[in-house]
């Protein structure tokens, strides 16, 4: 390695350590890129390793909060404190921002509220308010769901430049069939996110759970979607009419959500 007009000659200990970086970023690359999440076998014959210094690699990595494993299939994911570097607003002031806005939805609705952001292939909640009543949507703050199942998900991606969006389906693809109301082909999802653009909110009917209805709207920085806030009902408690009074109320809050990060 040259210093100006002097050569530095790195020690064995200096070329390893540099060796491990390049690897853990590797991995950290490589299980970004896949989405839906990959085996720890996988990861190592990918990137050339045996599984032994893989796992401590992913171990670390998981440490410092950049990638998790998933309990049931044990496939390793990126977590949101990767899409953190460099993003437009963090989870912190978001969460700030939009805590007065979801106090005034859950008070005027009296429904579930979500508020979400999208993480790689998955909608990520940030934060909720739930329903007093007794028969309600529950959700995990933390807790992941798809993209192309929830009004949420729909509503983070419509707004994204096409060739993103598919780059972001075909990592997902074959599209999961959570009832008979999901949405599975390319073609379906791309004429419903026309549709969401041009209403301004997206709708979940029925497609991640049977009796589950939602709507979401778009929260913008600079024009670009940062984050969705949504309202989940019971489908015994939602008629046409009541969709429509709750657009109205989300589209204000959203709106007033967005003029306030625009000048963040």
């Amino acid at each position: 390695m040259r210093n100006g007009n002097r050569i530095m000659l790195l020690s064995k200990k200096q070329v390893q350590n540099i060796q491990s970086v390049e690897r853990a970023f590797s991995i950290l690359e490589l299980v970004y890129e896949k989405g839906s999440g990959l085996s720890l076998g996988e990861i190592a014959t990918t990137v050339g390793i045996n599984k032994s210094t893989s796992r401590r690699f992913l171990i670390t990595l998981r440490n410092l909060g950049y990638v998790v494993q998933d309990s049931d299939t044990k496939l390793y994911k990126i977590t949101r404190r990767v899409h953190q570097i460099g993003h437009p607003v963090t989870s912190a002031s978001l969460l700030e921002i939009a805590s007065p806005h979801l106090d005034i939805l859950s008070n005027k609705t009296e429904e579930t509220i979500n508020l979400a952001v999208l993480d790689g292939t998955d909608m990520y909640y940030l934060d909720k308010r739930d329903s007093p009543f007794p028969l309600r949507v529950c959700v995990e703050v933390g807790g992941r769901a798809s993209i192309h199942g929830t009004a949420l998900g729909k509503v983070l991606i419509a707004f994204l430049p096409e060739k993103d969006v598919q780059a972001l389906i075909y990592r997902t693809y074959p599209l999961q069939k959570y009832t008979a109301n999901t949405i599975t082909s390319w073609a379906e999802l791309k004429a419903e996110l026309n549709k969401i653009r041009e209403e301004g909110v997206a709708y979940d009917n029925e497609e991640t759970f049977t009796g589950l209805k939602c709507i979401a709207a778009p929260v913008f920085q600079h024009e670009n979607v940062v984050a969705a806030i949504s309202i989940s009902i019971p489908s015994t408690r939602v008629d046409a009419q009541r969709f429509q009074v709750f657009k109205e109320i989300l589209l204000r809050e959203t709106h007033e959500l967005t003029d306030k990060l625009g000048s963040h």
